[in-house]
């Protein structure tokens, strides 16, 4: 083997690794998401503080009126709760909350602006000013909590003076609609839920989702207020929040409804804000934290590796190119040999455990054998067959999205790089996207560009994977056809608009 092939070979198995080590820390969040959680001793509150609810809003005529009457039928003390709407919508959403504003007034509040100068941040900052309460519940105008919301929420912070927010757990009112759905459902819950209660327990730091929270006012104060720095203001709040010295807290009890996205262009739109967004933060409180002596150690570890997670699809889109590379100018008899060998096996069965996807795509054949042979126990588990299809086909929407983002991740890496400013853009939702001509010839041509984008990957993917087979065939060069095929069905996804 030459030393331009040597390299190449263990620079493939060096990212892959590194990729595995990534997912290595869901292990230890999976550990302390089976801690019992701490007992609490609830006791009679007398004297409940002023709560305002913040809604930033942009065009929600379809989704803001049924916000509105959850939130003033929330089961909290009346004389205790207002809503403050900041509004930069151009439509008839104005008209709609001028109305609520006349019925309900003074408990509700609308501000417009004629510029949305800091986007929803911005939006936020306003809202501060004309608010009166203690404790600030921000919703997205598409966001519904539950009647019990804030008395699951507010006793938090009366227990314990140091805590400076509560993230509340988000739910779908739209899950079961379409397999896409309950994938999308999926893979938030893992962050929204799964992580954040892991978070929460460990006593670590905790990311904001942006809604379906409630802040102390003094905590965002001393923080400086709320940010439009970066495209993700809700992870940069809670940084500074706690870099400050304040606790977050994740209350599962306390529970709001909203959408997922009813598209996969939409999806992408979304995926797009929330891949940058924490490496704009990574960039911005990395020297903070580590400067910080009053975070652990594995603290500080724990808060990075949380912004830095978007930076495996870049890395997972370099060990797509890594194997196709190596599968072309590693000689085929050397590459049989290390994956048929005991080391091989070996990294093989890691990957596997660790990141499945790598481990298909790197070394095929031995990953591929032992899911076959693993594959009845989801019978045994699973004895209802319409469950393990619904188990089968969120396992293929989480690869399917996963791929997908290996080029919305990379995409987005390479725009900050390249100082290209980002645009803070709502995710269209069936309650709000917009039906403006305008509008629609923009997505239209923003879901052709991504289409091509996805197609041409997959294409020169499939032409290295015809060469491999024609001049240095080996079987686990098959695995390159897994993100080809990924990618076109993403192509016909966008083409068709689902």
């Amino acid at each position: 083997m030459s030393s331009a092939s040597q390299i190449l070979f263990v620079s493939l198995l060096g990212v892959a690794l590194l990729l595995c080590a990534f997912n290595l820390n869901n292990y230890f969040l999976l550990y302390l998401n089976r801690r019992p959680k701490k007992a609490r001793t609830k006791k009679e509150i007398k004297d409940w503080p002023t709560v305002t609810i913040q809604i930033p809003t942009y065009n929600e005529k379809n989704v803001i009126k049924r916000t509105l009457d959850i939130c003033l039928r929330l089961d909290y003390p009346k004389e205790k709760l207002e809503i403050v709407v900041v509004d930069d919508s151009t439509d008839e959403t104005t008209d709609i909350l001028k109305e609520y504003e006349v019925r309900y007034h003074p408990q509700v509040r609308v501000i417009h602006r004629s510029e949305r100068e800091g986007y929803k941040a911005g939006a936020l900052n306003t809202a501060m000013k004309y608010s009166v309460g203690q404790y600030f519940l921000i919703l997205d105008a598409d966001t519904s909590p539950n009647r019990d919301f804030l008395m699951e929420a507010i006793p938090y912070f009366l227990e314990d003076e140091h805590t400076g927010f509560v993230q509340g757990r988000i739910e779908y009112m739209n899950a079961e609609a379409s397999w896409l759905t309950r994938t999308l459902a999926f893979t938030n819950d893992w962050y929204r839920t799964f992580n954040q209660s892991a978070l929460s327990k460990g006593g670590l730091f905790l990311n904001f989702v942006g809604h379906g929270g409630v802040f102390r006012k003094s905590a965002i104060e001393d923080a400086g207020g709320w940010q439009s720095d970066t495209i993700t203001e809700d992870i940069d709040l809670s940084c500074r929040v706690q870099n400050g010295g304040w606790k977050g807290t994740f209350v599962e009890e306390a529970k709001c409804v909203e959408e997922v996205p009813a598209s996969f262009a939409a999806a992408i739109t979304q995926y797009n804000r929330h891949l940058r967004g924490p490496i704009q933060n990574l960039s911005k409180h990395c020297s903070r934290i580590l400067r910080n002596n009053r975070i652990s150690i594995f603290g500080k570890f724990e808060a990075l590796i949380q912004m830095a997670y978007p930076l495996t699809y870049p890395l997972g889109l370099l060990c797509v190119l890594l194997s196709a590379l190596t599968y072309l100018i590693v000689p085929a008899d050397l590459l049989r040999a290390f994956w048929f060998s005991p080391v091989g096996f070996a990294f093989s069965l890691f990957t596997l455990v660790t990141s499945p996807y790598v481990s298909l795509v790197t070394s095929f054949v031995i990953p591929s054998l032992l899911m076959l042979l693993f594959s009845p126990l989801l019978l045994v588990l699973k004895k209802k067959r319409a469950s393990v299809e619904k188990s089968l086909g969120s396992i293929l929407g989480v690869a399917l999205i996963w791929n997908d983002n290996l080029l919305t991740g990379t995409k987005a890496l390479l725009e900050l790089l390249v100082g290209k400013k980002p645009v803070w853009v709502p995710t269209p939702k069936l309650g709000n996207e917009s039906k403006s001509k305008s509008s629609s010839k923009e997505k239209k041509s923003n879901r052709t560009r991504e289409a091509i984008l996805r197609f041409v990957s997959a294409a020169l993917i499939i032409l290295s994977f015809i060469w491999v087979a024609t001049r240095n065939f080996v079987l686990n060069s098959f695995g390159l056809l897994l993100p080809a095929a990924a990618w076109l069905v993403s192509t016909y996804l966008l083409l068709k608009h689902e």
